[in-house]
């Protein structure tokens, strides 16, 4: 490794929803490249770059163990500068990989933290070992120490609810409708794709993964949604429903745009107190690989709004407000090592 490389790492707290491969160094995140997805940073209206993570740049990065040690150092020759890290670094969540066998790699830890978090980060590390160095982008890095991702639909496809792509293959475009009318997709507009929570009794993380979101009901959705807003405190939770709500008046300005497959991304820092302020908070639209938007490449033109989006974001919003008071009778079914999502603490 050259002496003027840049380490990037990885970070379990940083894989909520099942994201592949995300990678961090300072104020930034670092995901593979994908040719669409960097187009449409490029190309988006003004409108909505304030509900989205900056483009910053692509980097070419690289993996190579350390001979003595078998550690594997993940690493750039240069990051820019523009995003510093607002959030202190917490050197217990620094994913370290150890190679088992040439070309393979596993997390080295002493606890079980999240096995899928865990994997997601390995195997992209095995891909830069096998394969090469490969082209990522650097975003700027908006999730905070405690966050939820949440996928709202995206066009109505008669009586369900349509999240794939134009581009989709025959069996994704089935798995995705699929998806949609077993889910709270097809029943609100949006699911659960991922959630780290802390149960301060049991002081360990608990996580709710995007096949848990698959099989939620409606009322847990709304149950989560609303033990997530309760956890930020009232100061930030308005914050949040009014972020949203903003994203929402701009999506309906936004004719030909279509979000298939895209996320929202709602954190906070658990350990800062409850405000009012504009960064105390961080909403924001994520994973665009198959949205499209008028003169897009080749895709089909759409017309309109993405009117499957504005009625996801609805209802967000509205899971937002829930009360544990008044939260649905199933929220009993949530205990998870004597956590409860209602009743119990959350930092999220």
């Amino acid at each position: 490794m050259k002496r003027e490389s840049v380490i990037i790492r990885a970070e379990r707290r940083k894989t909520v929803g099942g994201h592949f491969g995300i990678l961090v160094h300072g104020g930034h995140v670092a995901k593979p490249k994908n040719p669409r997805e960097v187009a449409f940073y490029q190309r988006m209206d003004n409108e909505l770059k304030p509900f989205t993570p900056a483009f910053c740049n692509e980097i070419l990065v690289h993996a190579a163990t350390d001979s003595e040690t078998e550690r594997v150092l993940v690493f750039t020759s240069s990051v820019p500068k523009c995003h510093g890290d607002k959030v202190a670094e917490n050197p217990e969540s620094i994913v370290r990989f150890r190679t088992y066998m040439p070309g393979f790699a596993a997390v080295e830890t002493n606890d079980s933290w999240n096995s899928q978090a865990d994997e997601c980060q390995s195997k992209v590390v095995e891909n830069l070992l096998q394969y090469g160095p490969k082209d990522f982008m650097l975003l700027e890095k908006c999730g905070r120490t405690f966050c939820a991702t949440i996928r709202p639909g995206s066009e109505k496809l008669g009586p369900v609810l349509r999240q794939h792509g134009d581009n989709s293959s025959k069996e994704k475009r089935e798995q995705a409708i699929l998806k949609c009318k077993l889910s709270t997709s097809g029943k609100l507009g949006a699911r659960l794709v991922g959630m780290q929570m802390y149960d301060a009794t049991n002081k360990e993380y608990v996580y709710i993964e995007k096949q848990e979101g698959r099989t939620m009901s409606a009322e847990q959705f709304f149950v989560y949604c609303g033990g997530f807003a309760k956890a930020c405190g009232p100061l930030r939770s308005l914050k949040i429903r009014d972020k949203l709500q903003a994203l929402k008046n701009v999506l309906m300005n936004l004719e030909g745009y279509r979000f298939f497959s895209a996320s929202i991304l709602v954190a906070f820092d658990a350990e800062a107190v409850d405000s009012a302020d504009e960064d105390a908070v961080c909403v924001k639209l994520i994973d665009f690989a198959n949205s499209t938007l008028p003169g897009f490449f080749s895709d089909i033109v759409h017309g309109g709004v993405d009117d499957g989006g504005i009625w996801g974001v609805e209802n967000i919003i509205k899971a937002m407000e829930i009360e544990p008071d008044s939260a649905p009778t199933e929220s009993s079914s949530f205990q998870r090592g004597g956590f409860s999502a209602v009743d119990g603490v959350l930092q999220n």
